[in-house]
């Protein structure tokens, strides 16, 4: 196995994430399972928009990265807005935002 390979870091993901799956979907809290199954229905739609021909452009690899990450943003907003978070300061992927506006010379 290479150590860095997607593999890896696909193990090393599960070993986190399993047990909590595990027991929001099999414990004894009914709002984390509910909220599970909010996560567990995003995460299939949006498998299922990703091959969904009139959500995403298969014309170019450009068309392609562009219309998975607007799906990427429009799901994380989805889950975002559920959770009650307004939002992040940078979703992942976008460009670095100015916040302290233009620099004038001296």
């Amino acid at each position: 196995m290479v150590p860095d390979g997607f593999i890896s870091h696909f193990y090393a993901i599960s070993e986190h994430v399993s047990p909590v799956l595990a027991f929001g979907f099999l414990g004894p809290r009914q709002h984390l399972s509910e909220v599970c199954t909010i996560f567990k229905q995003q995460i299939l739609q949006y498998l299922k928009d990703m091959f969904d021909h009139d959500k995403v452009r298969f014309t170019s690899a450009q068309c392609l990265a562009e219309d998975i990450l607007n799906l990427s943003h429009r799901r994380s907003e989805i889950l975002l807005g559920y959770l009650g978070i307004n939002g992040l300061l940078e979703v992942n992927g976008a460009p670095p935002r100015d916040t302290e506006g233009p620099s004038e010379p001296n």
